[in-house]
């Protein structure tokens, strides 16, 4: 995987700061402050957002510290390869990521792993299999932390802490010897002063003090459940009682609910002034209705001339469209506007012209100075662009002129040949008409179309003279009919039927029948009720039988001997709530104990479990550390050193190859020392990273020249398989490479 650009639009103190990155070694050059820690910040925040891990959306301090100096908006996108190309833009402000597979065009904006470990979407998960603080600790590679002595101790530690959890900053040893101070201090049985010994003797304080109370309460539980017994018998039978009671309304309920339910099977009832409307429309209505159709016929309309009327219309319209198409006269237009485009394609062709020789002799000028490296020639480019620019705004306003009227010329053309299609179009309509009414010109078509139209005028005249006469007949009897008709709209409403469902509903025998039966039920309902409202009678009872007297007596004689009960019990009340309150002081000290117990064992597991896992990943990841290593400080010594070897206990030891010894790592060099670490980190990163880019931030500075040399040397072999990002506040490492003849790509802050 390489990065190809960092965008920095808008983050910490850059404003769309682009940075390319390039295949094998990249130098980042800036003195301090200058941004170095920014552009690393910014790495990070792009693919892990900031995110603290959770299910809540929540941010790092960094989220803040690196908020823009200037503006409102707070983003930046990476672009980077790894066989497909990815494009990653985050808009930090609104949480907000864009994460695309530029080579195949999938989205993965919406992936599952991005938020495997946080809320906010994290990219780097996706990509490194990582969570941020694994990534933020083992990513970036710096100089050795440590005070000057102790280098030795460091490095062991990094080592160690990779090689067993994957994070030079987490420790397993410690963690389980965090947790094992934890399990310790809270104690055991045993231990009074320790908190789970001490719960244990307060419960058995209570444990005492309960079975004191028990043995006072002996008799307690069967009075008690005596008295619950007699509770729920008094309880069932004054339900009983009550039910008995307001049986007869329950009763009077059901039948009425019976005879509502008949009635709504049997219809609505009709009211005696609908029912009389309903026979008044079934008896005038269709009279009314056959004498408007009578006196629609005896209308005398002159059809033959129908036809000769829309002709003359469609004539005239014709006849008009074709004097405003002759007004038009589009090709004096065209004739214009092609004289004006001769001239305008003359002027564009000689600006075009100006521009080009201009152009190519500032080309010209430019490659002198370079061929010649007399670099004031080149200042003759000047003048000749200013005079290239001065030209092309009047070159762009003719071509765009030069345009206008070509669009125009084309639309002119267009509208003329559909002025001839439409004129043809109507030479067609015209030899229709001819030939329908049997005439041989235009001319006598007109003549023809205007003496028939004057006789239809007359007719006209008489037919309204007799219509006249007999609409007030007509208009008479349409609002009479109108009347019904919105009669029957407000039955049909009324009573949710047509009219013909009306009539057959009410207006049959079994119609008939059926009101009468509708109505004998509303007057049983009514007798029932008597005024009042049926919900009154509606109790939600059982229906239930018996003799009101006897059950009253059964129910005295219960309440009298509850009474009597509920006396001795109150004899025992203080024992009871003494014992209850003793009860649940117990359950909490024993909940408390449980809670504690169980933490202690969930430790002794994750003990476990982080000793399974030490020694687990002791055997898989250390070999591949060492024979990494073996190879690295072989490369960077010259061959002086060219193996190592790591006890179970971390203490590393290097052969000397020229006395076949084994020198312990305390007896080598700080500046050998500082190399084995990144050796460390370099192993390390090939193991978690596979091809990721290899950062180095300010790693050379207690390096002297040499050993900066080798380790620079081994970089550039390196870079073959791994893309290496290097930042660095010096120009030591420039001139370095630059010595040596390695290509890089710089990039100065």
């Amino acid at each position: 995987m390489k990065i190809e650009e960092l965008n920095l639009q808008a983050f910490g103190k850059f404003k769309n700061k682009q940075i390319e990155l390039k295949d094998g070694i990249n130098l980042i050059y800036g003195e301090n402050e200058s941004g170095k820690s920014t552009i690393f910040k910014f790495i990070e925040g792009i693919f892990y957002g900031f995110a603290k891990s959770g299910v809540q959306r929540r941010t790092t301090s960094d989220f803040e510290k690196y908020r823009p100096w200037t503006g409102s908006e707070y983003k930046g996108s990476i672009v980077l390869n790894n066989g497909d190309s990815f494009r990653i833009m985050r808009n930090f402000d609104k949480y907000e990521l864009d994460f695309h597979n530029m080579t195949t065009g999938e989205n993965l904006s919406s992936a599952s792993e991005l938020n495997k470990f946080a809320k906010i979407k994290q990219p780097g998960v996706y990509l490194f299999d990582v969570e941020s603080s694994v990534f933020s600790n083992s990513f970036f590679i710096g100089q050795l932390e440590s005070k000057l002595g102790s280098e030795v101790d460091t490095l062991k530690h990094s080592l160690e802490n990779f090689v067993t959890s994957g994070d030079e900053k987490y420790s397993l040893i410690d963690a389980v010897e965090n947790l094992e101070k934890k399990s310790d201090e809270l104690g055991r049985e045993s231990r009074k002063t320790s908190p789970i010994g001490k719960l244990y003797q307060q419960i058995e304080l209570l444990k005492k003090k309960k079975s004191e109370l028990k043995l006072n309460l002996s008799r307690y539980e069967e009075i008690t459940s005596e008295f619950l017994e007699l509770k729920q018998s008094l309880y069932e039978q004054r339900k009983f009682v009550r039910n008995l009671k307001l049986s007869d309304d329950q009763r009077n309920y059901q039948k009425i609910k019976k005879f509502r339910n008949s009635k709504e099977n049997l219809g609505k009832v009709i009211s005696d002034t609908d029912y009389e409307t309903l026979i008044e429309i079934d008896r005038e209505y269709s009279k009314i209705e056959s004498r408007l159709n009578e006196e629609r016929n005896c209308i005398d309309v002159v059809c033959e001339y129908d036809d000769i009327e829309k002709d003359y219309i469609e004539f005239k319209k014709l006849c008009n469209r074709i004097d405003e198409l002759n007004r038009n006269n589009f090709s004096k237009e065209i004739e214009l506007l092609n004289h004006d485009l001769i001239i305008s394609k003359t002027e564009v062709n000689k600006l075009n012209g100006y521009m080009l020789i201009a152009l190519g002799l500032a080309l010209l000028s430019i490659l002198g100075a370079i061929y010649f490296r007399r670099f004031y020639i080149g200042l003759v480019a000047i003048p000749l662009l200013f005079f290239a620019y001065l030209k092309f705004n009047p070159y762009r306003m003719k071509k765009a002129a030069m345009d206008r009227i070509e669009d125009r010329i084309s639309d002119y053309m267009k509208q003329s040949a559909v002025k001839t299609q439409e004129k043809r179009e109507m030479d067609n309509v015209f030899s229709v008409y001819m030939r329908k009414y049997r005439l041989n010109s235009l001319k006598e078509l007109r003549e023809f179309f205007e003496d028939e139209i004057s006789k239809l005028n007359k007719m006209e005249i008489e037919k309204d003279v007799r219509n006249e006469i007999e609409e007030n007949i007509r208009i008479d009897l349409e609002k009479k009919l109108e009347t019904f008709k919105l009669k029957i709209a407000e039955l049909e409403r009324k009573y949710d039927l047509s009219f013909d469902e009306l009539r057959e509903k009410y207006l049959s025998d079994e119609g008939k029948s059926l009101i009468q039966d509708i109505k004998n039920s509303e007057s049983i309902i009514e007798h029932i009720l008597n005024g009042r409202d049926i919900e009154d009678l509606n109790h939600n009872i059982e229906v239930v039988d018996g003799n009101l007297f006897e059950e009253e007596s059964v129910l005295e004689e219960l309440e009298a001997e509850f009474i009597e009960l509920s006396g001795k019990m109150s004899i025992n009340d203080d024992n009871f709530h003494r014992l209850t309150e003793v009860d649940e002081e117990l359950s909490i000290l024993e909940n408390k104990l449980k809670e504690l117990e169980d933490d202690q064992r969930a430790i002794h597991r994750a003990i476990d479990v982080l000793k399974e896992i030490y020694s687990q990943n002791k055997e898989v990841f250390l070999p591949k550390v060492v024979e990494f290593m073996n190879e690295f400080i072989k490369d960077i010594t010259s061959g002086k050193y060219d193996r190592i070897v790591v006890d179970e206990k971390f203490n590393i030891v290097v052969e000397d190859k020229a006395s076949g010894k084994m020198v312990e790592v305390e007896k080598l060099s700080n500046g050998t020392v500082d190399q084995l670490y990144l050796g460390i980190r370099l192993a390390i990163s090939e193991i978690m990273y596979k091809n990721a880019p290899v950062v180095l931030d300010d790693h050379f500075i207690q390096y002297d020249d040499l050993r900066c040399r080798e380790t620079l040397k081994f970089l550039n072999n390196y870079s073959n398989k791994k893309q290496i990002i290097i930042f660095s506040a010096m120009n030591r490492e420039a001139k370095i490479l630059d010595e040596m003849g390695i290509e890089y790509n710089k990039v100065n802050l």
